[in-house]
């Protein structure tokens, strides 16, 4: 397999695009050049990461490694249309000998697609899009899909998108197939896109200025055989799944919602109910399970007298179904790779109302149910907010699905100061919090804080910390969690970072002490090199009611981003 060629490529581009940024004066808008009422953009976006002692996937040993990968994004925009064409290319560049290089071969590969495309039209007060598409239905539980960068998550539905707004009514409808980011940030070798069949429709009446009536559904043909084990054909294959005796055929979520503003005494008011219908194609004669296999509600209300704020919100996810299952079933479905590595692809957002910078998260989202209660009291003498929160959750299964005595109980206090005169902002928080799970007691503890104020001029600085630390008293385990940035900032031109993370938590690669840098060094309008180098730690991150588990990281990263 040759892998030079495509890498050698991309380096000489890269280098090239950067010498010709040199000497050539800077532009006085971001855009490529302009036919009429027509404009012509393009953005180049090219990462270049060296990765040390990665762990072969077979337990042989580590390897060093490069990979670049490149982002080319065109687009043209007239008053009445818009166009847009992205092209992926990624390389990879390892041993090229021996045992190391087969070994190299298994679980990289090179990629060079065309990952999006799309048109956009606007017409009166109707939007058509065709290609790749986003859209979110009510609070995202039925259908969503969105970009989170957070997570490197882009999935689009890849067909269509009309949408209708009128002062009193408003329509949503689109449908296609799931594509995904074929080779992310987060794994580094080529995903296949899942192909599910997804539609989703919505419908918003506006009889009055405070008053809002919806209803939306979403249906999903999952493009999976789960009659077939998912079992890759590799020398370090997991151990062996039993088939399962149907094949999943349909999934279906409808509902409605409602949002009323300027209530007396209640303020705001959000309401949204979703009832998962599941069909099954039965293989033989065996029976087709129940369709019927889950139920979602959120609420949600805001309101303040004077200088008190509150917010309450309240959740109830039912699955009905075990919690290995319900996952899929809910958000999505799971794409493999070559070497066996998945990677799971949201279709749709839980609100998860809880904390969501916690370093590790165990709580389930499903089969739950319970609520926050946020105060805010605006302190005016100093310019500051104290605020406080608690969330509280239980397990909605009973019977046997029930999965004991599962509760979570997080409670946060905290105070936001800012200082207009001198241009500085920071908070500072901190709570307790207990979790069953799975029978296991797990309290934990944490304190956060960050502060921003600037130096002289247009240098500023920025101090970041938080700190969590774990207790499981019937393990005898105890651990800590720590990360601490500091930021030095000259805008717009430069900003340095120095990160230092601390983990004892048990697992290989999650414990030590991690260092690293990061540089951004902007030299046009809106594009810019970012030079990181050092080590990450690896573990869950949440966005969004989104969360993915990712590796650790050790070597160099660069970015070059260019726009036209």
């Amino acid at each position: 397999m040759n892998r030079i060629p495509l890498t050698a490529t991309l380096l000489s581009a890269s280098a090239a695009a950067l010498l010709l940024l040199l000497v050539s004066p800077l532009p006085a808008h971001a855009q490529l050049f302009s036919a009429g009422e027509v404009d012509f953009t393009l953005t180049e976006s090219l990462y270049v990461d060296w990765h040390r002692n990665q762990a072969y996937d077979n337990g042989a040993g580590t390897y060093d490694y490069f990979d670049l990968k490149s982002r080319l994004n065109l687009g043209a925009d007239a008053p009445w249309l818009q166009v847009g064409l992205r092209l992926d290319a990624a390389g990879f560049l390892g041993p090229d000998s021996g045992a190391s290089a087969d070994a190299f071969d298994e679980d990289f590969d090179h990629d060079v697609t065309v990952e999006k495309i799309f048109l956009r039209s606007r017409l009166w007060k109707l939007t058509l899009e065709a290609g790749d598409v986003y859209g979110c239905l009510g609070k995202g539980i039925a259908l969503c899909i969105k970009k989170v960068d957070e997570l490197s998550t882009d999935t689009t539905l890849r067909g269509l998108k009309v949408s209708l707004q009128q002062p009193m009514v408003g329509v949503t409808l689109l449908g296609g197939l799931a594509n995904v980011v074929n080779v992310g940030d987060k794994v580094e070798e080529f995903l296949p896109d899942p192909n599910d069949l997804l539609a989703g429709a919505e419908v918003r009446v506006t009889p009055v200025s405070s008053l809002r009536l919806s209803a939306h559904g979403s249906f999903l043909q999952d493009a999976r055989d789960l009659s077939v084990p998912d079992v890759p054909a590799l020398i370090h294959a997991p151990q062996e799944q039993e088939p399962v005796s149907y094949r999943r055929s349909s999934l279906a979520i409808v509902g409605p919602g409602l949002a009323v503003n300027n209530l007396p005494i209640l303020g705001s008011l959000f309401a949204e109910y979703d009832a998962m219908l599941e069909t099954f194609e039965p293989l033989a004669d065996e029976e087709t399970p129940e369709s019927f296999v889950g139920q979602a509600v959120y609420g949600s209300i805001t309101t303040g007298v004077d200088i008190v704020h509150l917010l309450l919100e309240a959740k109830w996810y039912d699955s009905r179904l075990p919690e290995s299952e319900s996952q899929t079933n809910f958000m999505g479905t799971k794409v493999t790779g070559p070497s066996g590595v998945s990677d799971f692809v949201y279709y749709g957002v839980l609100p998860p109302i809880d904390d969501e910078h916690l370093f590790v998260r165990n709580d389930r989202p499903y089969d739950v149910a319970g609520g926050r209660l946020r105060v805010d009291v605006e302190v005016s003498p100093l310019s500051g907010v104290a605020y406080a929160s608690y969330a509280h959750f239980v397990d909605a299964t009973t019977g046997d699905e029930a999965m004991g005595d599962y509760f979570v109980r997080h409670g946060i206090a905290g105070w936001e100061q800012r200082i207009d005169s001198l241009s500085i902002s920071g908070n500072l928080a901190g709570g307790y919090r207990q979790e069953d799970f799975h029978f296991t007691r797990e309290n934990m503890w944490h304190l956060g804080a960050d502060v921003q104020f600037p130096l002289i001029g247009s240098h500023s600085l920025q101090l970041q910390g938080r700190m969590e630390n774990y207790d499981r008293p019937n393990e005898g385990t105890e651990y800590i969690i720590a990360q601490a940035s500091t930021t030095y900032a000259f805008a717009p031109w430069l900003a340095l970072v120095f990160n230092y993370e601390h983990s004892d938590q048990p697992g290989p690669n999650e414990k030590g002490d991690f260092y690293s840098g990061e540089a951004v060094f902007r030299f046009l309008s809106g594009s810019y090199f970012k030079l990181f180098g050092g080590s990450s730690r690896g573990g869950l991150k949440c966005a969004g009611g989104m969360c993915r588990t990712f590796p650790p990281f050790e070597g160099v990263k660069g970015e070059l981003t260019l726009r036209f």
